[in-house]
């Protein structure tokens, strides 16, 4: 019986590791993507660095010394001037924005303070007149007291 059990229970681990473990597939699957990865993109690489050589050596050879002649004439000179004009007047045009932003929220933080202002200033109109209101009734109360006691004695 217990050849049966071994036999049995061999059987059952077979089963279970059929079913479960997934390393064989999961790297042979691995493996043919890396292949098929690095052939594919194996020949655009070696075409994109060839095509970088060639453009690094039109420029070493053609591009420079033209850039170096064209650097050296009047209209490089020309053209550093105009680009200190164009950034003096940006530096202008970025303070004024500056300033107009400021003003503007100082305007703005003024009108709400002043608002503020009013509405207090009516609160405590409001106030006083009700404080005067209630002494005056008060002061109504004390003295009608004071005439009933006096026509009362």
């Amino acid at each position: 019986m217990s050849a049966t059990n071994r036999a049995g229970f061999e059987d059952i681990q077979e089963i279970h590791s059929r079913l479960f473990n997934h390393r064989p597939f999961l790297q042979g699957e691995v493996k043919h993507f890396l292949r098929e990865f690095e052939e594919k993109r194996g020949d655009r690489e070696v075409e994109n660095i060839f095509s970088c050589l060639e453009r690094v050596s039109e420029l070493r050879d053609l591009g420079l010394p033209q850039l170096t002649t064209s650097t050296n004439s009047n209209t490089s000179t020309s053209l550093v001037a105009n680009l200190q004009v164009a950034e003096s007047m940006l530096g202008r045009i970025l303070e004024h924005s500056e300033t107009d932003e400021v003003e503007k929220t100082l305007v703005a933080s003024r009108d709400t303070r002043e608002r503020e202002w009013t509405n207090f200033l009516q609160e405590v109109q409001i106030r006083c007149k009700k404080v005067d209101q209630s002494f005056k009734e008060q002061e109504d109360a004390i003295r009608k007291k004071y005439q009933d006691l006096e026509s009362g004695s």
